[in-house]
């Protein structure tokens, strides 16, 4: 619990040194770059280009000389969703290709997931609510409401990290309960997974509703004052 309470803090309060590149970036470069590896990791189906987009993931990690609980921590509950989805398409498709394939989404998801920890850990929310803002300023002319969205992107990326708090929470309310015992059956400890999801989601929905609260008391909307505080 304290590993995954600092990792945490490395995501919600990352640390922005002023001499390393990484920091310094513009926050809409980086966005635009999360969008164009998105893009191509999303089209590319071959295992160079995972390769690839895992090497790029790497060096910037180490030029931003990121800790590795910070970036492998919180990956923890898409790792499972990934391996679930290994396990899907290898049981529907038990052949060379469709293990291929199976394993090219299990991958490409981390890997995107991997790209936002990258971003989010090398910038603040202001410094992404305020890029997000300036790409779709344009879009003000038109009647979009720009702030609005930026600031909702910005909760977005920002409350992925919950997901992993939120999964083990109950991973570790399960193991209390015996629920992840070694010598439960395979089909048991299943269904607790399964349960774990259920229990995530519903908490998620929870963190959802106490951010509206918190909105509404703070009078959210009202005037041009959309700051994420």
């Amino acid at each position: 619990m304290k590993l995954w309470h600092n990792a945490r803090m490395d995501f919600l309060q990352p640390t922005i040194p002023s001499n390393l590149l990484a920091y310094r970036i513009d926050a809409r470069l980086k966005i635009l770059a999360l969008l164009a590896f998105s893009i191509a990791i999303s089209l590319l189906n071959s295992w160079v280009a995972m390769g690839v987009g895992m090497a790029l993931i790497i060096a910037c990690a180490v030029a931003a000389q990121l800790s590795w609980r910070g970036l492998l921590i919180p990956l923890l509950p898409v790792a499972m969703l990934a391996a679930f989805a290994f396990a899907f398409g290898a049981w529907n498709h038990p052949t060379p290709e469709g293990l291929s394939a199976a394993g090219m989404i299990a991958v490409r998801m981390i890997l995107l997931v991997e790209a936002s920890f990258l971003v989010c850990l090398t910038s603040t929310s202001t410094q992404l609510m305020t890029a997000l803002k300036q790409m779709l300023s344009p879009l003000r002319h038109v009647g979009v409401p720009v702030e609005r969205i930026g600031f909702v992107l910005t909760l977005a990326l920002r409350f992925i990290p919950y997901i992993a708090q939120e999964f083990l929470a109950v991973r570790h309310a399960q193991l209390a309960r015996g629920s992840f015992a070694q010598t439960a059956p395979l089909k048991r400890r299943a269904q607790n997974v399964g349960l774990a999801f259920a229990a995530t989601f519903i908490g998620l929905f929870r963190h959802g509703d106490a951010m509206a609260q918190a909105m509404d008391a703070r009078c959210f909307g009202l005037g041009r004052n959309l700051e994420a505080k």
